[in-house]
């Protein structure tokens, strides 16, 4: 039997949140930071879907439906991918939280399955890593 988990980072930028919710929901920056080398097609906004692949990942690509989308607070979506979450649709939820000139991002994805947390956590945290080189922060 699969246990289900989630899994919750959290990381302070030193740029404005609307700068990072812009990161996150901007096609053209997704596919700058997010899939480098890969593919991002997305329709940003609730009820929309997304597609995206980044190499080397051994998920066999991501796709999803935007839930919730609060400038510059919220986004949240689902995620499945057939290797990854093992075709199970789980969800990401950004929580961008203003600390004036500077802010923290808490990101919790929902519904793993437990086998998968570990792999989810290091590309996240990664993810996390390029973004700050994206926006220019630390």
């Amino acid at each position: 039997m699969t246990t289900i988990t989630d899994i919750k980072i959290r990381r302070t930028y030193d740029v404005p949140a609307q700068r990072i919710y812009d990161a996150w929901t901007d096609p053209t920056q997704l596919r700058q930071w997010f899939t480098p080398g890969g593919t991002f097609e997305g329709d940003v906004r609730v009820g929309g879907t997304y597609q995206q692949s980044m190499p080397g990942s051994h998920c066999g690509g991501q796709s999803g439906t935007y839930l919730h989308l609060d400038p510059p607070r919220l986004i949240e979506f689902t995620w499945t991918s057939p290797n990854g979450t093992d075709g199970r649709e789980t969800i990401v939820r950004i929580e961008i939280l203003d600390l004036g000139t500077a802010c923290e991002l808490v990101l919790t994805h929902m519904r793993l399955p437990d086998d998968k947390m570990q792999g989810h956590a290091e590309g996240w945290t990664e993810l996390g890593n390029l973004l700050a080189k994206h926006v220019g922060s630390k």
